[in-house]
């Protein structure tokens, strides 16, 4: 039983073929209690999310392991690093600095590829947030400086903020605040991931 997003060509006998699943679920999944292991079988992907692929089918066992050679079109877009432990898998990492939604194919190549048809390579679609909301959660942190305490960076109230959309997770990407002082002081940040 394959627990994977695969994608199988229809004139393909499934000989070898890619699997992936995500590591996050998204929030759109988790608000309405949806199923998370279908959730994971998505090619939609945010800026940041981590993917796992399994190369797998009918002749896996044929492969000379070392022979595996993952590859990215276009490069830049993510990183991909195989996995030690399992030879017919990598991990895709999406970078977390692109400004523009793209599209991402991954190709992977084998010893067995002249005798098996030409796969098409699987396609992922990876969004950038389209808007990000904040509402103050009613709660007051009081270690962060208070309203109009000056020279110590912070905020004393606590925001809910959400990426959208919200059909991927950008749970890996870092987020900034930024003070908008009128006096000049500009406090120095370190992102943290959301």
């Amino acid at each position: 039983m394959l627990t994977h997003a695969e994608d199988i060509p229809a004139t393909d006998d499934r000989s070898l073929y890619i699997e992936s699943e995500t590591k996050a679920v998204s929030p759109q999944c988790l608000m309405d209690k949806g199923d998370q292991n279908e959730d994971k079988k998505r090619t939609e992907v945010g800026i940041g999310e981590v993917v796992i692929l399994t190369l797998n089918g009918k002749r896996l066992k044929e492969i000379d392991m070392d022979s595996i050679e993952w590859s990215l079109e276009p490069e830049k877009i993510a990183t991909i690093e195989e996995s030690d432990q399992e030879k017919n898998q990598a991990t895709l990492t999406i970078n977390k600095d692109l400004t523009q939604n793209t599209t991402l194919k991954i190709r992977v190549k084998t010893n067995l590829d002249e005798e098996l048809p030409a796969r098409p390579p699987s396609i992922f679609t990876i969004l950038v947030p389209s808007d990000i909301t904040a509402e103050h959660s009613g709660e007051r942190d009081k270690e962060h400086p208070q309203d109009k305490e000056k020279d110590r960076p912070g905020a004393s109230s606590k925001l809910v903020v959400t990426f959208l959309p919200l059909n991927v997770s950008f749970s890996n990407i870092s987020i900034i605040e930024r003070a908008e002082d009128p006096e000049g002081f500009t406090p120095v940040h370190i992102p943290e991931n959301c």
